[in-house]
C-alpha cells in the first residue's frame, strides 16, 4: 500500500526595527535652551517599544504615532548635551544618539547716558562731565567716546558698575557726544548734544568823575600889616573822592593848605593874594576823571 502527508511551512523573515534622528543634527550646535527632536522609526509596535534619553535620564513627554514619527520637546543644559533613542520588537534593537551643543546667546551691548541726561543740554560752563553705563561688554577696549566727532581715549572706566567717566572741553555753540560698545554679539550707540555759551562778561562798574560845589569864596582882606596881601576864605563840597590827597587846591599856580572831611566832602581852605587879579583852581580825581573848578577874585 502506499500513504502521504503535507505539510505547509510559512516563513516570515525577521523584521528588526530601525530608528534614525531626523532632527537636530549630530555635532549642531544651537543657541536657545528648548529644541524640538525629531526621529523617525520602522517595525515598532507601539509606544512602550520606544526609550528616549537625554543626557542619560528618560524623556517621558514624547510622541509616536503608527507612522512611526517621535518628536519631542526638549530642554538643554548649557555645553554638550546627549540625546539618544532606542527601539525594540521581537526581532531585534536598534538606536540612534545625535550630540547637541547649547551655548547660551551672548546679548549686544546696551549704552545709556547718565551724565547728561537729556539731550540739547545748555551750559555756560567751558567742561562738561560725561557719564554712560554700558552693558555686555568685556571693557573699555570694547567701547569709543568721541567728542565732535574726534575720538577721546583718556576716559576713565569703572569695570564693576560698567560705566565710562570724563570730564571734557566744550567749544561754543554746538557739541556733538558719542558713545559707541561693538562686541561680537553686536554693536550699540547713545548720543547727546551740549551747547555751550561763554558767560557774558559783567560790565565793569562806571564811577563818576567827582562833583565839587564852591559854596562860597570871600572878598579879600586886606591885612593891616601888610596892605599889599589879602586874605580869602573858600568853602566847597566835594563828592567822589575818599582822600584829601585825591584833591588839589591851586592859587596862582601854588598848591595850598586845605582841611577836607571825607564824611561829609566839607573841604575848606584860608590863602594869601596877591594885588591885581588872583586864579583859584580846585582839582579832583578819582577812577572815573578829574573835575575842575576854577575861579578868579581881584584884590
Amino acid at each position: 500500500g502506499e500513504a502521504s502527508d503535507d505539510v505547509t511551512i510559512t516563513y516570515t523573515p525577521p523584521k528588526p526595527p530601525t530608528v534614525r534622528i531626523v532632527q537636530p543634527a549630530d555635532g549642531a550646535t544651537v543657541n536657545e535652551a528648548t529644541i524640538t527632536f525629531k526621529a523617525q522609526t520602522t517595525h515598532v509596535p507601539g509606544q512602550k517599544n520606544v526609550a528616549l534619553l537625554l543626557n542619560g535620564k528618560p524623556v517621558k513627554g514624547f510622541s509616536w504615532n503608527a507612522r512611526g514619527e517621535v518628536q519631542a520637546t526638549l530642554s538643554l543644559r548649557e555645553g554638550d548635551n546627549t540625546i539618544e533613542i532606542s527601539v525594540s520588537n521581537r526581532d531585534g534593537r536598534a538606536s540612534d544618539r545625535v550630540r547637541v551643543r547649547y551655548e547660551r546667546p551672548v546679548p549686544p551691548p546696551v549704552v545709556t547716558f547718565v551724565l547728561p541726561a537729556r539731550n540739547g543740554l545748555r551750559t555756560d560752563k567751558a567742561t562738561a562731565d560725561i557719564r554712560a553705563t554700558i552693558k555686555h561688554v568685556d571693557g573699555p577696549d570694547d567701547v569709543r567716546l568721541t567728542v565732535n566727532g574726534r575720538q577721546m581715549k583718556n576716559f576713565k572706566w569703572d569695570s564693576r558698575t560698567q560705566a565710562l567717566m570724563a570730564t571734557i572741553r566744550l567749544r561754543e555753540g554746538e557739541n556733538e557726544i558719542s558713545v559707541t560698545a561693538t562686541t561680537a554679539a553686536g554693536s550699540a550707540a547713545d548720543s547727546r548734544t551740549i551747547i555751550y555759551t561763554p558767560p557774558t562778561p559783567e560790565p565793569e562798574p562806571t564811577v563818576d568823575k567827582p562833583a565839587i560845589t564852591i559854596e562860597s569864596l570871600s572878598q579879600p582882606v586886606t591885612n593891616p600889616m601888610n596892605p599889599n596881601a589879602g586874605r580869602s576864605t573858600l568853602i566847597a563840597t566835594i563828592t567822589g573822592v575818599s582822600d584829601k590827597k585825591q584833591i588839589q587846591l591851586l592859587v596862582n599856580d601854588k598848591p595850598v593848605a586845605f582841611t577836607f572831611q571825607p564824611k561829609g566832602g566839607k573841604l575848606q581852605a584860608t590863602f594869601n593874594l596877591q594885588r591885581g587879579e588872583n586864579t583859584v583852581v580846585l582839582r579832583a580825581t578819582n577812577e572815573g576823571g578829574t573835575t575842575t573848578e576854577t575861579r578868579k577874585i581881584t584884590f
